[in-house]
């Protein structure tokens, strides 16, 4: 497979809140569907991975493997279009690289023009770079989903047809981290190289293209427990090579924020489109920041 050897990757970060602008299931859902206990609160406030720790008993792998938990997490896209077409939206941008936190199947379904997938269908879809000889079952740097329009979907938490991938609790994060860093100490060294005239280094996992890309976020809070992608903010303010930005979409909030300003001490660019959090309307905002994010590439 061709690799691509452009300095600056465009590369999306996609998380959920499409999806649950158009009432997809959320975190609280999937919550429920794993829970052993009945003894819990209502409102639970340790970090969301850990959280799935201890409603489903330390009893992830048996959860997240059961059949109709994984038919459930596939996804599926709204009867009307209006989902289908706001994805398309975003496919047609023409990003080098497709990160998602996502388990579920949502892009891959409006890029083939369904509303939903079959675990054989996105079988079909399944890549990977030459760093390795076929696609990972677990921590997948180096494992996509080929989609017919060109794009490449990576599942950076894995996917709901493979559950042995999916990245939910603290250990799980742990060894993604390790894994992350053991590449970087690998190939890190490579990215100033690939700034030399006459020495094109190859793009081998998603972690090169949040590097050196001009990363949109889209649809992904940030939240403070997703200590991987934290982990690779701040290991990307550090590169030494030249690279692109981060760029974070979301309406703003009223007073001090402490996440906002967590992510602008990484670098990050907070953009709102002019929205407030209060009474958002989400299915306009989404609109309003795929627009932005057109104008920025055009």
């Amino acid at each position: 497979m061709e690799q691509k050897t452009m300095a600056f990757p465009k590369v999306l970060l996609l998380g959920n809140g499409i999806n649950r602008a158009f009432d997809a299931d959320s975190w609280e859902d999937m919550l429920k569907a794993i829970t052993e206990r009945d003894d819990l609160p209502k409102e639970l406030h340790l970090p969301m991975p850990l959280q799935a720790v201890l409603v489903s008993n330390d009893h992830l792998s048996k959860n997240l493997s059961d059949p109709e938990n994984q038919k459930n997490w596939f996804g599926k896209l709204t009867k009307d279009g209006k989902q289908g077409q706001l994805l398309r939206q975003l496919l047609q941008i023409g990003f080098d690289e497709i990160l998602t936190t996502n388990y579920s199947y949502e892009l891959e379904a409006a890029a083939l023009g369904h509303n939903s997938l079959t675990a054989a269908q996105v079988k079909k879809l399944a890549a990977h770079t030459p760093k390795v000889t076929r696609c990972e079952s677990r921590y997948r740097l180096f494992t996509y989903n080929q989609l017919p329009d060109g794009n490449r979907v990576w599942h950076i938490h894995g996917e709901a047809r493979i559950p042995d991938s999916m990245i939910l609790g603290h250990y799980y994060y742990g060894d993604m981290v390790s894994k992350m860093k053991e590449y970087q100490a690998q190939y890190g060294g490579l990215y100033q190289q690939r700034q030399i005239p006459n020495q094109n280094q190859p793009l081998y996992s998603w972690l090169d293209s949040f590097i050196l890309g001009d990363v949109y976020v889209l649809g992904f809070g940030f939240d403070v427990s997703e200590l991987d992608l934290w982990w690779l903010l701040g290991r990307k303010k550090r590169e030494k090579a030249n690279h692109g930005k981060v760029y974070f979409y979301e309406p703003r909030k009223e007073g001090f924020q402490e996440k906002d300003e967590l992510l602008k001490l990484y670098d990050v660019e907070l953009r709102d489109c002019g929205f407030q959090a209060s009474g958002v309307d989400y299915k306009m905002f989404y609109k309003a920041a795929i627009e932005d994010i057109q104008r920025q590439n055009r």
